[in-house]
Parts: structure tokens; C-alpha cells; sequence
């Protein structure tokens, strides 16, 4: 399985690098547009958004949409937390909360080429209240079928994320959306048990 998973992310990493940026881009505003008149969305108070790379669907629309519409947005920081003994360090990941689009653009870019909200500031930003949950979490992913399987990046941050929050708040499950390029929607991808399915894929028209 591990294998399998190592071949299809080496072989959507080609797809992708050959797509121009003008063709992820049209793409992205044909997702944006489904997404934002999406129910889900429209109803969604608390959302939790990826911010994507230059190869995924651009989810800076939809943060700046989902901020003039006064939701509470949530994006991911990663982390690598030191382990005592002969435990392996592990990465986790975390969501905080993200104001405006001036917030957005003051956070520093990772290794990843991806922003994430700086160590300084979390004393000054929120986690998601388990209380009010999240109404809607929007997923990254290198390849997805449209039953809503999902082959990540292969840190199984979302994965864990996503069960953990099950397992803590069975009650307040969020809607899962994946966005996908149409070359990353396959007929099938490799998935093991503790990958999490998710609700619903959108991806542009195929006409």
C-alpha cells in the first residue's frame, strides 16, 4: 500500500508540473465558483481552508469570499513535536484562526512555499471551539476519486485531523470538500483504513 501510494504521488507530481499556469487557473475559477455557491459554504459559519500551492486549486479566492462574508476561518500550521525516549519526533498539524486578507498576506511562507500563521502569533489567534464546531473543512490532496477517496501529500496530517476530530466531537463532524484539478480526479487511488473519506469532490466541468 505504502508503495503504491509513493508511485501515484511521483506520477500526479509529472501531471501537474505539466500543467500551465493559466490552465490551473481557469480551472481554480471554475471550482471557486461552485464552491462559493455551494450550500454548504453559504450555510458554513466556521470554515477551515487549505492555502494551496502554485499545483493545486488556488484557495485564495475562496479565504478572501469566505472573510467578506464575516465566517470564522481556520487555516493549518505544522509542526514537529519533539518526542522523549526512543519515540520518533511527530508532526502534527493545528488550525488557527485567520482575520483578513492583511493577516493573510503578513504570514511568512514555510519551506513548502505555503503561508502559515507565524510562531509569535498564536498567543493572539484561536483554535476551533469544540463547541461550535466546523461546519465545513476544505481538504488538499494529490489525487482523489469522485466517491471521495484521497491520496494526500503523505504526512497524514488532514487524516489524523479529521479522525481525531471525529473520534473527540462525534457530534459535530464537518462537511468535508476536497478541490481537484480534473487530472487529479482518478477512477481509483490506494487507501488503507485510516484514511478519511470525505463528503464531496469538486472539480470543474469536463465540457
Amino acid at each position: 500500500m505504502r508503495e503504491s501510494k509513493r508511485l501515484l504521488r511521483t506520477q500526479m507530481r509529472k501531471i501537474l508540473s505539466q500543467l500551465t499556469d493559466d490552465e490551473i487557473k481557469q480551472q481554480s475559477a471554475q471550482i471557486y465558483n461552485q464552491v462559493v455557491h455551494h450550500p454548504r459554504f453559504i450555510d458554513a459559519n466556521y470554515i477551515s481552508i487549505y492555502l494551496s500551492t502554485n499545483r493545486e486549486v488556488d484557495t485564495v479566492r475562496i479565504l478572501e469570499k469566505a472573510l467578506e462574508l464575516n465566517k470564522v476561518c481556520f487555516v493549518p500550521k505544522y509542526a514537529r513535536i519533539s518526542s522523549q525516549g526512543d519515540e520518533k519526533p511527530r508532526s502534527e498539524m493545528k488550525m488557527y484562526n485567520i482575520i483578513s486578507m492583511k493577516d493573510f498576506d503578513n504570514m511568512p511562507l514555510t519551506k513548502w512555499n505555503i503561508k502559515e500563521p507565524s510562531d509569535d502569533s498564536l498567543s493572539h489567534r484561536n483554535e476551533p471551539d469544540p463547541q461550535q464546531g466546523l461546519d465545513l473543512v476544505i481538504v488538499p490532496g494529490v489525487a482523489f476519486t469522485k466517491t471521495g477517496l484521497r491520496l494526500g501529500h503523505g504526512m497524514g496530517y488532514y487524516d489524523r485531523f479529521l479522525n481525531d476530530w471525529a473520534c473527540q466531537h462525534p457530534t459535530r463532524r464537518p462537511f468535508t470538500m476536497g478541490l481537484a484539478l480534473k487530472q487529479q480526479v482518478l477512477h481509483q487511488v490506494p487507501c488503507s483504513d485510516t484514511d478519511y473519506i470525505l463528503d464531496q469532490i469538486v472539480t470543474c466541468d469536463e465540457s
